[in-house]
């Protein structure tokens, strides 16, 4: 395995932009950088920078690399601050911003924990759809569910969520069982608009099919598709832990089960560096083992 500085200086050279940067920042010569980059490189066995004299360029490699290897070192601070700060010092305010639906079903048991257990904790939370401008608003922490767009900030995965396609059993009595995928383009479909892509995207044995689902409910709100879906209005692409509870009471069922998905992975973001406040690790941690407890990625 690459020595820890090695995947370091990987990460600083990225994230910097180029080596110079990147060695003043980290307080090495630019040589030294270069020769880990090297070595870690001939350990990896592929190339995972494009240089040229004026920038760099990550590679697909790179790229896929710089994710995991942010993410370790992340957990690696953390792991180190784990018992170094006493519980006594975990107060003042912790601002955290995440997806309502998901909020209000994972993250309040877990806020109830810490204000338990914290009575100097000062919880500050913004539950919505859309993605708060972590840049320039003060979040200590950010709950993500799909793709990262804030690469300087330090993510760690939880786990990965299913969808699923699902109709209410009053629907399916009054409107019948769509036959097949082509289908979905004319009936009444509850359409979530806060996605780029409009289509929902299904794989079987390896071949993908998109549909352009039809229908004239549509919302930016994941909670406000649940209820047209419980009302019996259309069928609907959802989270499969929002429609759990509807499924294990027999209210709605899934459609089109020898069909894959696409699933989303959640993650929880910080800001960079390597201080990781006590009140931002102590809700990472409880997160994350009340996801593993509730097995929310088999859901």
């Amino acid at each position: 395995m690459p020595v820890l500085m090695d995947i370091k200086s990987f990460v600083s050279v990225a994230e910097a932009g180029g080596f110079s940067r990147a060695a003043r920042q980290s307080g090495v010569s630019t040589s030294v950088i270069s020769r880990r980059v090297d070595r870690l490189e001939g350990e990896l066995g592929v190339c995972l920078l494009l240089r040229n004299t004026r920038h760099i360029t990550l590679t697909a490699a790179g790229d896929e690399f710089y994710r995991r290897g942010k993410q370790i070192l992340a957990e690696l601070e953390d792991a180190y601050q784990a018992v170094a700060e006493p519980v006594e010092a975990i107060g003042g305010p912790l601002r955290i911003t995440a997806p309502y639906s998901f909020g209000i079903r994972y993250l309040e048991p877990v806020l109830d924990q810490l204000a338990l257990h914290y009575p100097q904790l000062e919880l500050d939370i913004s539950y919505s759809d859309h993605y708060a401008d972590l840049q320039n608003e003060p979040y200590d922490v950010a709950v993500r569910i799909g793709r990262i767009n804030e690469l300087s900030f330090a993510a760690r995965k939880i786990s990965s969520l299913r969808t699923v396609v699902v109709a209410s059993q009053d629907y399916l009595r009054q409107y019948g069982r769509p036959d097949s995928l082509a289908e979905l383009s004319s009936r009444d479909c509850l359409i979530y608009s806060g996605r780029t892509l409009a289509e929902w995207v299904f794989e079987k044995q390896g071949v993908t099919t998109r549909v352009l689902p039809g229908g004239r409910y549509r919302s930016d709100s994941g909670e406000v598709l649940l209820r047209w879906l419980l009302a019996g209005r259309g069928i609907a692409n959802l989270p499969a832990y929002m429609v759990s509870e509807a499924l294990a009471a027999g209210q709605v069922e899934i459609l089109f089960t020898d069909y894959r998905l696409p699933e989303y992975d959640l993650y929880i973001l910080r800001p960079p560096g390597v201080r990781v406040a006590g009140k931002v690790r102590v809700f990472i941690d409880r997160l994350t083992a009340y996801c593993q407890q509730c097995a929310i990625s088999n859901l």
